[in-house]
């Protein structure tokens, strides 16, 4: 008697690896999808450069924050020393010390050191280190060590490190260390119990190991291309 396709069975790892990655949401990259031809040789770790920054509005050494709105000096300026948000704060760039008790945003560059009790945001860093509580991204590329509860993500090429419980990278040159690490595409060193890569040169160590478009695409405990 004929019967129809049976359901594998879900083992306890799969079922908590479903709800890691669910969890995770955005951070599998969805270029993963794209699947480049195995044969060629392993792309290298684009930057991203096409984004807009928005004109300054001047500069200033220092500023104080309750809320982005009631910025002094306004958003729209760079500072060059210190800033000090009670609450939340929003400017073009800092050069400097950022501290935050909730959060702190650049919508252009940082060079230098945020720390938020919750979420540090910047549009790019060209040297920078981001210490929160919560959430740190990156809407473009990042050089340097983000270092977050939860969640690090930089949407552009990370080059540095991340260190959380979720680290998610379009482009990696360097070392993730947490529960989930995920890439597009890269090179250097995953540490963590669910490693995810694209298209990636180096070391992954963890529980999973996934390199879709390596020779061995997962393996568990080490797994290596280069």
């Amino acid at each position: 008697m004929a019967h129809g396709p049976t359901t594998p069975k879900r083992t306890p790892a799969t079922r908590i690896a479903a709800v890691v990655l669910l969890l995770a949401g955005p951070a599998l990259p969805a270029a993963a999808q794209e699947r480049p031809d195995r044969g060629r040789e392993a792309p290298v770790v684009r930057r991203i450069d096409a984004y807009q920054t928005p004109p300054s509005g001047g500069w200033s050494p220092l500023a104080v924050s309750l809320l982005p709105a009631s910025s002094v000096p306004p958003e729209d300026h760079d500072i060059g020393l210190l800033r000090i948000n009670l609450l939340a704060g929003r400017h073009r760039s800092l050069a400097g010390l950022d501290v935050g008790l909730v959060a702190n945003d650049l919508t252009a560059g940082l060079t230098g050191v945020q720390v938020a009790g919750f979420v540090n945001t910047v549009s790019h860093s060209e040297a920078g280190l981001q210490i929160a509580g919560l959430l740190n991204g990156s809407r473009h590329e990042f050089t340097g060590l983000q270092l977050g509860l939860v969640l690090n993500r930089t949407d552009g090429e990370h080059a540095g490190a991340q260190i959380g419980l979720v680290n998610r990278a379009a482009a990696l040159s360097g070392l993730q260390v947490g529960f989930l690490n995920s890439v597009e595409r890269g090179q250097g060193v995953q540490i963590g119990v669910f490693n995810f890569a694209t298209v990636f040169e180096g070391l992954q160590i963890g529980l999973s190991n996934v390199n879709r478009e390596s020779s061995v695409p997962f393996f568990p405990l080490i797994n290596f291309a280069f």
